[in-house]
């Protein structure tokens, strides 16, 4: 029996959020190994491009580098990749993992918000429940006093609140001027490409030139792993935004908070407070109410 768009687009979501969850606590590991936070971001763009490089070059098809394209690529590599994974790497070493994944989760609040306000979705009543059950987890931890360490800033809590901004921004244009020609590994390649491209000559004049060393530290290693999880990850985005829209994807950040809070236990061995599972709790139901209104599938080029 073959899956529906709609359940291959869940799948898939759900396969990629679990690997963005991750992303947290390798960042984490990374800033605390004390490689750059410029440095961090290009090179988990450019190792990411090299690794689908070969898959591009055997397939025989380079992104359409039309004017549109290219205004499209541009785009997404700023608010797509550049812009937030930089503000993750320098509020990272100041927020604890788990805590940092259930800001995220604002994404798909800002998104339906944007989406509703362009007329590209519609007001339904169940997924304003969902939403509002996720805001409601992360009102859990960014509330009581309990649930934020000692130390913790309301300033990089601000910063950190760029990050979904960015991802809404980055869903809206994948669904609103995705070029057609495209098809979701090429888009990704070529967000890839532009990230890296934005990031070397910021890395150079902020003087955060860094290498890998020869020892291979846990960084490098978290580097390396990162480069793998922005290869599957963003192929994923566009396969999903095409299957089943923005708003839909943007829901998958409830996913990745899960995995972030048990990737950060697993590595850190830490184990967060009550409010963090209260959060947890919240954010499960608004996962339900949110995918039970999904959107139409979409007819793009596909992988």
């Amino acid at each position: 029996m073959s899956m529906s768009p709609q359940h291959f687009a869940l799948l898939l979501l759900i396969v990629g959020e679990v690997f963005f969850g991750a992303t947290f606590p390798i960042t984490r590991l990374a800033m605390d190994e004390g490689i750059p936070f410029f440095a961090y971001t290009f090179w988990s763009s450019f190792g990411a491009a090299i690794i689908l490089l070969p898959v591009i070059v055997l397939r025989r098809k380079l992104p359409n580098l039309s004017l549109n394209n290219i205004k499209f690529y541009t785009f997404s590599g700023i608010f797509g990749l550049a812009f937030p994974y930089t503000m993750l790497a320098i509020v990272a070493p100041k927020i604890p993992p788990a805590v940092l994944s259930l800001v995220i989760t604002l994404a798909p609040v800002i998104t339906y918000v944007i989406a509703i306000t362009i007329k590209l979705d519609r007001l339904s009543i169940v997924r304003v429940l969902g939403i509002a059950a996720g805001v409601g987890g992360v009102l859990c931890i960014l509330l009581p006093e309990a649930s934020l360490p000692e130390g913790s800033s309301w300033i990089w809590m601000i910063i950190a609140l760029s990050v979904p901004l960015s991802f809404a921004i980055m869903a809206i244009l994948a669904a609103l001027i995705k070029p057609t020609s495209s098809g979701s590994m090429d888009s990704a390649f070529a967000l890839l490409v532009v990230a890296t491209i934005i990031m070397l000559p910021i890395m150079l004049v902020s003087d955060q030139l860094w290498f890998f060393s020869g020892s291979m530290s846990t960084g490098d290693w978290a580097i390396i792993l990162y480069m793998f999880i922005n290869a599957i990850f963003y192929i994923i985005l566009y396969e999903v935004v095409r299957l089943a829209g923005p708003v839909f994807f943007s829901s998958g950040n409830f996913i990745a908070t899960l995995s972030g809070v048990f990737w950060s236990i697993l590595i850190f061995q830490t184990m967060p407070s009550y409010w963090i599972w209260i959060a947890l709790s919240l954010l499960s139901v608004g996962l339900f109410f949110v995918n039970r209104s999904n959107a139409k599938p979409r007819t793009e080029t596909a992988l």
